[in-house]
């Protein structure tokens, strides 16, 4: 007797499916793995989602729930072991930043969690790009890249667009206009030593240093530098008030599979290898603008820079060099 999928449905022909083209891999399901995935899928990037982690009950329980909102979503959710042939492959595993603690703090935590991943990703899809979320961003997207073997423009960190949201929220917050209509850039380690290019913040065209040469120096009676001590200690008061940060992230880390996804050619500041620019001599990776699309990073815009903001931005190079060089099994 025949059962009642027989009756209901005809095939066509036998064999699978073409695979998915635009398949996204969030490696942890932790917070912010979550926030990442939800963010993903709310803004229809991806036709399979596979999530990963080493806590098989978090895992399945976090895969059980997106899959019962399948009828809004419409996408595909998956969970493997590891995912082949993904396009995208977003990073967070690792252990969590605390109240209080340096991103850089984390660091060889980190790593040693790192060589049990990378390997993974690069065996299971070796044409993917990764973007790295997990703190701290900057050394690990460094230690990616170093352990994948993968060329560096197909290795990103998430790196200070999140920070420059941030500074573009609080910047427009005091100017009472829309966070959209403020220009402005965090560049550097996303972490204390970023760097606010205040020689290009502008509102229409209109650049702010123009009224006002002293923008975010200790002589502004405006004392517009405390926006950008707001934006580093951003991370540590939502810390502090509810236990991590996940939100802001996640919808970060959405933008720049948009723009990969769609090969829209929209410019983030976003983790690149920096060697070579602004005088910089290590091999590090720090945020710079750069140009995304479907190939990963596929230029750095050269912006004009006050001397003061090289010398920054080389600073912000040298701390992370100096966490870098003593880095084991990297």
């Amino acid at each position: 007797m025949a059962s009642i999928l027989q009756k209901l449905i005809t095939p066509l022909f036998s064999g699978p499916p073409d695979p998915p083209r635009n398949k996204v891999t969030v490696v942890g399901v932790g917070q912010v793995g979550m926030a990442c995935a939800i963010s993903i899928l709310l803004r229809d990037l991806a036709d399979e989602l596979a999530l990963v982690d080493v806590m098989e009950d978090k895992l399945k329980g976090e895969m059980m729930d997106l899959q019962h909102g399948n009828t809004a979503l419409f996408v595909s959710v998956k969970i493997k072991k590891w995912v082949t042939n993904s396009r995208i492959v977003v990073v967070t595993a690792g252990v969590r930043q605390q109240e209080g603690e340096s991103r850089l703090n984390l660091v060889q935590r980190n790593v040693n969690i790192f060589k049990h991943i990378v390997p993974q990703i690069v065996k299971y899809s070796p044409d993917c790009i990764i973007i790295v979320v997990s703190n701290p961003v900057d050394v690990l997207t460094y230690v990616t890249w170093k352990l994948s073997g993968l060329p560096k423009h197909r290795v990103i960190g998430s790196g200070t667009n999140l920070d420059s949201a941030r500074f573009r929220f609080l910047m427009a917050d005091k100017l009472g206009i829309h966070p959209s209509s403020f220009n402005g850039w965090i560049l550097g380690e996303h972490g204390d030593t970023s760097v606010p290019v205040w020689s290009g913040t502008n509102v229409a065209g209109v650049n702010l240093q123009t009224l006002n040469p002293d923008i975010g120096t200790d002589s502004d009676n405006e004392n517009w530098k405390e926006t950008h001590k707001m934006v580093v200690d951003s991370a540590y008061e939502v810390i502090k008030l509810k236990g991590y940060t996940n939100w802001a992230i996640g919808l970060s880390v959405a933008d720049l599979t948009e723009s990969i996804m769609r090969n829209m050619n929209r410019i983030h500041p976003v983790s690149t290898m920096v060697k070579g620019m602004y005088g910089i001599v290590d091999q590090v990776y720090l945020s710079l603008p750069c140009v995304l699309n479907s190939g990963g990073v596929s230029s750095v815009v050269n912006m004009t820079l006050t001397d003061d903001e090289v010398a920054q931005l080389q600073a912000s190079a040298s701390t992370l060099w100096d966490i870098q060089k003593d880095l084991q099994d990297v």
